[in-house]
């Protein structure tokens, strides 16, 4: 229900940026913890999402994909390649779109969103 107002009042793609990247599969370890810190924050303010870093998400995204298409195949020098260049998207999502996060979150916040803040700020 929120996401179609949200949907409505922005536009699609930063919406499916920002929900795909909560149903995919994520980084394991601290880049995991870290991106997801910082979509939560996005997912609450998601007309916060700079252009740079929906751009991150869709790159990341595209690099999973091939990542999985690798995998499927068997190729281990395509997965390989496509894990390095994931582990540099994932650098990315987290430095641009951080970016955006912290931002939302330089002032104080409240509810869901202020939970959210509260956890990116411990994870620095």
């Amino acid at each position: 229900m929120v996401l179609v107002v949200v949907r409505k009042m922005l536009g699609p793609a930063i919406v499916l940026a920002l929900s795909v990247t909560a149903a995919r599969a994520q980084p394991a370890g601290p880049a995991d913890a870290r991106i997801q810190q910082i979509l939560s924050v996005l997912r609450e303010r998601p007309d916060e999402a700079s252009p740079s870093c929906l751009d991150s998400l869709k790159e990341m995204h595209a690099t999973e994909d091939a990542l999985q298409s690798a995998t499927s195949r068997g190729k281990s020098s395509d997965i390989e390649l496509a894990n390095d260049v994931l582990e540099t998207d994932y650098q990315n999502v987290m430095q641009v779109c951080g970016v955006d996060a912290t931002r939302v979150c330089h002032v104080p916040q409240d509810g869901k969103l202020g939970q959210a803040c509260a956890s990116l700020r411990r994870g620095n």
